[in-house]
C-alpha cells in the first residue's frame, strides 16, 4: 500500500456506524466535499474506492482506517452483504474461515448447503471443502440429517465463520 493511512484520513471519512465512506475534500469526478466515496461496479460487487490512483476494497479501508494497519489476511463480511461495510459487520479472519462463511450455492439443487442426492443410492450425500478438499461426510436417509451433518462439521472446521445455510 503506497498510500498512507495520514493520506487516506485527510481525505476520507468513514461513519463505522453506517460503514459509508465521504470525501472531506472535492475531488475531480466527485460531487465534491461530503459525496460517497466509492462504486460497486465491477463483478465482485464490493465497495471500491480510488485513493490517489491505487484501489481500496472499503471493506479493508474500514479496517484499516479504524485500526492502523490489517490484523489478518481478510476481513469478512459476517452478513455476506458485500456492501455493508459497518464496522460491526466486519470481523479479522483467515482464507479458511471467510470460505466457510458462505450461502447455498445459486447452483444447488437441493438448497441445502453441502448436500446433494447420491444418484446410485437414492440417499443425501453430505460434504464440506476443507483447504480445497471435498471430504465426504456420509450417505443419509434424509435431507435433514445430511443439513445437520454439514452443519456439525461447518461448526467443528470453521468455528464462528460456519454457516449453515
Amino acid at each position: 500500500m503506497s498510500v498512507s493511512l495520514e493520506r487516506m484520513r485527510e481525505l476520507l471519512h468513514y461513519d463505522s456506524e453506517t460503514g459509508i465512506f465521504t470525501w472531506k475534500v472535492g475531488r475531480k469526478g466527485t460531487r465534491g466535499i461530503g459525496s460517497v466515496a466509492g462504486t460497486t461496479k465491477g463483478s465482485h460487487g464490493y465497495v471500491t474506492i480510488c485513493v490517489d490512483g491505487e484501489y481500496f476494497l472499503g471493506h479493508r479501508l474500514a479496517w484499516i482506517m479504524t485500526y492502523g494497519s490489517l490484523s489478518a489476511p481478510q476481513i469478512d463480511h459476517r452478513n455476506l452483504v458485500k456492501t455493508d461495510n459497518r464496522l460491526r459487520n466486519l470481523r479479522p479472519s483467515s482464507s479458511l474461515q471467510n470460505r466457510g462463511n458462505t450461502c447455498v450455492r445459486s447452483d444447488s439443487l437441493t438448497g441445502v448447503k453441502g448436500v446433494s442426492l447420491h444418484r446410485q443410492t437414492g440417499k443425501w450425500n453430505a460434504h464440506i471443502r476443507i483447504n480445497g478438499r471435498k471430504r465426504s461426510l456420509g450417505l443419509f436417509h434424509s435431507i435433514d440429517e445430511a443439513g445437520r451433518a454439514y452443519a456439525r462439521a461447518a461448526t467443528e472446521h470453521f468455528g464462528e465463520f460456519a454457516r449453515a445455510v
